[in-house]
This record gives structure tokens, C-alpha cells and sequence, in this order.
């Protein structure tokens, strides 16, 4: 389930279609019920070790360049060019419009891996007691549907008629829709705060302890140093997103694969160059 998580999220940055390489997983799984999967090689696969082998080559999106070098394959300038590779998509100025449909389990991903950070994780950690209503780090992820997706920085101001205001909308012009400008807020504690400026809208966040990773977005070891002493900036949004990604690649990336112990491209797999050509090899056998 672990790792079929990853393939899925993986897929999904990847802006592949919702039903990519449906066909393999079903046949895949079908033969693994009636006990007659065979690998490339005609050797029965009989654990969950050469299961993920056959789904990570079959069906599953590189993370990076990085993870292709690591398992020995390699990406050609069109490969590079005609796909989206999911490590990169997190770099999107438009990640708030192209992936608002995973924002929501991005974070509450991410706020359970602070919750497990060396550098973080004494920071954003607190008391539920007091809570009558889910917090974001609830196990079950009951309260994530719940939350409203927020722009730290306003997309419109209301101070971008000043002359401050102005100038720095244009220095945010490309970082208003970007991860790096993106955080989640209660719908309850969020009404009336949408286009708040800067520093209005940090102090009524870090006023909400439900959405505790925000408390990080005052910390300056996390954003670095406020853009004209009161306003998030593109430098800002850049640690932000960065500190992100770390995350993101431990948790969907190539360190995730690694702890699958998932060896190199082999003769097991055949159809390797489509998922057509995979679903024959596996409906063959």
C-alpha cells in the first residue's frame, strides 16, 4: 500500500491520466490472486519484493533525473523535453491552479514528516488537548478536506495600491500561484483574511495552532529574512518550497525507493518501453 501510494502521487505530478496503467495494475493483480504471475524470465513471483520490481519499471513515473541515473537508466533530451517529471513539478508557478487537486494531501503529508524532523519538529509540535475539532496532523486525516487552501502572500492586496504594495505585487508576479506562496488555514479560522496584508495575515496564523507548521513561516532559520522587514518575498517563497522538496523527496522520492531495496532494470521486465507492451507481457503468462 506504501508503495503504491508513491506510484500514485508520483502519477499525479506527473500529470499522467487518472486511469494510467490501469490495465497492468489489474492484470497484474489478477495473476497475483490466481497464483500464475511470472516474470519476464518465466519465474513465479511469490513476494511483495518482486512485486515492486514489476510496478516501479512498469508503471511507476521517475521522481527525478537523479533517481533515473541511480537505477542506471537514462533520460534522452525528448524524454527530458515531453514529460513531466514529478521532483521538478513542485517548481511550477502555476502549482495552485495545475495540482489543486492534491494540495490538501501534500501538506498533511508534509506536517506529519516535520512532526519527525530534527530541525522542526520541536517547533511546530502541539497540545490537542485543548481542541474540540480534528487538528492537521489527526492520523486518520479526517480534518485535510476541511482546510482552505491560502496564499501567504494575497494574490490581490489590499495594500497593492500603495506604492510598497505595488512594487512588491510585481516582484511577486510569478510567485503568487507557487508552492512557495501556498499554505493551509481552517475554513473556520480563515474567513475574512484572504486578502489580508502580510502582516495582518502572519499574526492571525500563527494565532491558529490547528495549522501548526505555519508557526514556521515566522521563523527565520526556515523563510530567511522578510522581504522589507513586513513581507513574504520571492526568497522566502523560495526556503519555503525548498524545505518542501526535502521533505517530498524522502517521503515520494528516491530515498522512499531505496528503503523498497528495488534493484535495477533487468531482464524480469519485458515491455519496458510502453504501457502496452507491459500489459501483453503480464497477459501472456
Amino acid at each position: 500500500m506504501r508503495f503504491y501510494e508513491i506510484k500514485s502521487f508520483r502519477a499525479a505530478l506527473a500529470r499522467k491520466e487518472s486511469n494510467h496503467s490501469r490495465s497492468l495494475k489489474w492484470n497484474l493483480a489478477k495473476h497475483l490472486h490466481a497464483d500464475t504471475l511470472f516474470d519476464a524470465k518465466q519465474k513465479k513471483i511469490t513476494n511483495v519484493d518482486q512485486l515492486i520490481h514489476q510496478l516501479f519499471w512498469l508503471a511507476t513515473p521517475y521522481w527525478s533525473k537523479a533517481e533515473a541515473v541511480h537505477f542506471n537508466d537514462k533520460f534522452s533530451p525528448e524524454d527530458v523535453v515531453n514529460q513531466v517529471i514529478p521532483a521538478d513539478a513542485l517548481d511550477n508557478p502555476s502549482f495552485l491552479s495545475q495540482y489543486r487537486s492534491i494540495i490538501h494531501y501534500l501538506f498533511w503529508k508534509y506536517g506529519a514528516y516535520l512532526l519527525t524532523s530534527k530541525d522542526w519538529a520541536d517547533k511546530v509540535r502541539v497540545d490537542i488537548v485543548p481542541f474540540q475539532e480534528s487538528v492537521w496532523f489527526d492520523k486518520e486525516g479526517k480534518p485535510f478536506r476541511s482546510w482552505d487552501i491560502e496564499h501567504i502572500y494575497a494574490r490581490i492586496a489590499h495594500d497593492r495600491d500603495t506604492k510598497s504594495g505595488a512594487a512588491f505585487t510585481r516582484a511577486m508576479k510569478d510567485w503568487v500561484d507557487h508552492l512557495g506562496n501556498i499554505t493551509v488555514l481552517s475554513i473556520h479560522d480563515n474567513r475574512g483574511m484572504d486578502n489580508a496584508v502580510f502582516a495582518d495575515k502572519q499574526a492571525r496564523m500563527l494565532d491558529q495552532s490547528k495549522v501548526s507548521f505555519n508557526k514556521l513561516l515566522a521563523d527565520r532559520s526556515y523563510t530567511g529574512n522578510m522581504m522589507n522587514g513586513d513581507y513574504s518575498g520571492p526568497n522566502n517563497c523560495r526556503r519555503h518550497v525548498m524545505n518542501t522538496k526535502v521533505s517530498a523527496d524522502d517521503i515520494w522520492g528516491l530515498k522512499a525507493m531505496q528503503r523498497f531495496e528495488i534493484m535495477p532494470l533487468d531482464d524480469r521486465i519485458r515491455g519496458f518501453d510502453s504501457d502496452e507492451d507491459a500489459e501483453e507481457s503480464v497477459s501472456d503468462e
